[in-house]
């Protein structure tokens, strides 16, 4: 398992594995262009500026949690369509570990529609995934899908682990409960201090059929030292609303 920017490699701790995978054409050819026309909007409102940052937080953070909220316009099953992706990772950008869902398809091993993916990579590497509902499609208007997406720091284990967890949703009911959107990867990582909620912000986006979805929003992160709710931040940062796009997708 190789890290890029010559981080070292890590073993894996007992019982986990790891899909290996070479060759990959990566989802996110254009997303930083969308990426910052959503982040420039958001910091034209002045809210970034309230919001305090993982690294001013004293304590060693090893958890962080972020709570999504997606809006759905009018899906069209027969075109599987909206698709939505965002991303979290502990420093400011992909160039390393991160995880990434994708929402109403999947794109590993191969592209397959409807469901859920939760993608584990390090760079252009993919190192693990975790398919759940697959092939079932929004279909409901105005439907509200919401979800928690986080990264916890197993210290003892030197291990990070992406989670999706109390997802709510009309077409996939409860998800990401029991583990079934867990996947991670061993690290050196000993503090998540370096995360940034922009980061998730300009790399999220809705990729296909935008014009099916009304508003996609990072609605509160949260974070944690060893286990305690150390700081909130309830800024809400849009990711997607129609007038952010410079193109529609059909």
């Amino acid at each position: 398992m190789r890290s890029s920017a010559g981080a070292p490699s890590c073993a894996l701790p007992s019982g986990q594995t790891a899909h290996e995978a070479s060759h990959i054409t990566l989802w996110r050819a254009g997303r930083l262009a969308l990426g910052a026309a959503a982040f420039a909007a958001v910091f034209a409102t002045g809210l970034c500026a309230l919001a305090p940052a993982a690294d001013a937080i004293t304590q060693d953070v090893t958890r962080v949690e972020e709570d999504w909220e997606l809006i759905i316009e009018v899906p069209e099953p027969d075109q599987e369509a909206p698709q939505i992706t965002t991303v979290i990772s502990p420093f400011s950008n992909l160039d390393s570990l991160h995880g990434v869902f994708e929402i109403n398809h999947a794109t590993q091993p191969a592209y397959s529609n409807g469901g859920l993916q939760l993608q584990v990579w390090d760079g252009d590497d993919l190192y693990d995934y975790r398919r759940a509902r697959s092939a079932v499609l929004l279909r409901t208007s105005n439907e509200k899908v919401t979800w928690t997406s986080s990264m916890s720091l197993l210290r003892d284990l030197n291990w990070l682990r992406f989670e999706i967890s109390n997802g709510q949703s009309t077409t996939w009911g409860t998800f990401g409960n029991n583990s079934e959107l867990r996947r991670g990867t061993g690290t050196y990582l000993n503090r998540l201090n370096s995360y940034s909620p922009e980061t998730s912000v300009e790399n999220s986006r809705v990729g296909f059929a935008s014009n099916r979805v009304k508003k996609l929003t990072l609605k509160k992160v949260r974070y944690y030292a060893d286990g305690n709710l150390v700081s909130t931040d309830e800024t809400e940062r849009v990711v997607f609303e129609p007038n952010d796009l410079v193109e529609t997708m059909e």
